[in-house]
């Protein structure tokens, strides 16, 4: 069985979470340091994520491939040029980014547009979803509930 990241909080105010969830009993969510939809006691410390990462770097040495809100997906791990630090990331459409995120697909309309979606997992397992058209755009974060390493 892979070292899953499910049980990781991320401490941001701007992430999609799953209430429900059972993590959050112990760490609810609320209304904290001025700032709305953050976890009472904030996210996981850093070096307890940083030993899940790590375990998931040296699992994953190439490819990642998961399973995130019912959408499987294989991302491809790209490497700094040291290879002291990496991350996974892959484009997705526009139906895969609503299923992920649970909201609309942006998109832009002004001369030249591209839009374009695409999932992220840094090195600390943050993971994020994109979109863009070139000139504008956005990222949300997931939370690490919603991830199932295959």
């Amino acid at each position: 069985m892979k070292t899953q990241i499910s049980a990781l909080i991320n401490g941001s105010e701007n992430t999609v979470r799953d209430l429900a969830n059972e993590k959050y009993t112990a760490n609810p969510i609320g209304f904290y340091c001025d700032k709305n939809n953050v976890p009472e006691f904030g996210g996981t410390p850093t070096a307890q994520r940083k030993a899940i990462a790590d375990k998931v770097g040296e699992e994953n040495p190439g490819d990642l491939h998961i399973n995130v809100r019912g959408v499987e997906l294989t991302l491809n791990r790209h490497n700094s040029t040291s290879g002291k630090s990496w991350s996974w990331w892959n484009n997705i459409t526009a139906e895969q980014y609503e299923a992920i995120t649970g909201n609309q697909a942006p998109t832009w309309t002004h001369i030249g547009a591209v839009n374009t979606y695409g999932i992220t997992i840094l090195q600390d397992c943050t993971v994020e979803v994109a979109a863009t058209s070139g000139k504008k755009g956005f990222s949300t974060t997931i939370g690490e509930e919603f991830v199932q390493i295959l």
